[in-house]
């Protein structure tokens, strides 16, 4: 019998802090499959969790951090970044870290 896993989704995380601690906390959460880090303080997430569990493991694990947290539509998302950015959103995967 297989399990069936949740598709992995993509969420947009803002901040207003120095990324280091909070992409050190990323690195640290087996809920966070893969990231790739946008701007300074713009991460995408990978992540076969809802949007309120993660929501809920972020706010406990960067206490008192202020964040902003969205699911990424790929079909309703637009902009203009490189090649990089679009498959991540695209096509996410796991860096096998976890899995």
């Amino acid at each position: 019998m297989t399990i069936s896993m949740p598709p992995i989704k993509v969420y947009l995380m803002t901040f207003v802090v120095p990324r280091e601690p909070v992409l050190e906390v990323l690195d640290s959460r087996r809920e966070v499959l893969n990231w790739f880090a946008v701007f300074s303080n713009v991460v995408l997430l990978a992540s076969r969790s809802d949007l309120t569990a993660l929501t809920g493991i972020l706010q406990v694990s960067l206490p008192g951090l202020w964040f902003v947290l969205a699911e990424v539509d790929s079909t309703r998302v637009n902009g203009w970044m490189n090649r990089e950015v679009w498959d991540f959103i695209n096509t996410p995967k796991s860096s096998g870290r976890w899995e």
